[in-house]
């Protein structure tokens, strides 16, 4: 009798086995196709090729076009979207800022974002400070140190972007 519920066993493991591995990892959706919806990259209007999906409370944008417009290069590799940033400028190794600039909206657009990010980092630097004047943990003091410097790089980085910007459209400076 043990052989006949083993092999009875054995057979229903078998059987359902070949079943769970051969489920889809693919499923099938409803979503709304959101033609209606408008999409805006820093207080710009943007036209997609593809529109918007909404699906269970959340907005789907196309990746592909999302990507490029920020900058990034998109493949898709064994399953996996990879975004990897565009080729960076030579010289001085920071990514170039002025691709996308054909208006003095578009300057001030780049320029304001720019600012904004330096003014992000200053606050950060002065808030990495204060909390290493305030720390008596050597490894907090370090770290401190360390983001303190690698932000100050950020900002250098961020000031020859302007510059390049300025430079580049004299037309848009102010």
């Amino acid at each position: 009798m043990k052989k006949v519920i083993i092999g009875f066993l054995a057979g229903v493991i078998f059987a359902t086995a070949g079943t769970a591995l051969a489920a889809p990892t693919i499923s099938k959706i409803t979503a709304s196709l959101r033609t209606d919806y408008k999409v805006e990259l820093d207080g710009s209007k943007v036209e997609l090729k593809n529109s918007p999906l909404a699906y269970n409370g959340s907005s789907y944008l196309p990746v592909k076009e999302m990507a490029e417009l920020i900058g990034k290069e998109v493949s898709f590799d064994k399953g996996t979207i990879k975004l990897t940033t565009k080729e960076e400028n030579p010289v001085d190794g920071h990514p170039t800022t002025n691709k996308n600039i054909g208006s003095q909206s578009d300057y001030d657009i780049k320029l304001k974002k720019l600012s904004d990010e330096k003014s992000s980092l200053s606050i950060g630097i002065e808030t990495f400070r204060v909390l290493k004047k305030d720390s008596v943990d050597e490894k907090a003091i370090k770290k401190f140190e360390e983001l303190i410097v690698e932000y100050n790089g950020k900002i250098e980085s961020i000031d020859k972007q302007i510059t390049e910007l300025k430079e580049k459209y004299p037309e848009y400076a102010k």
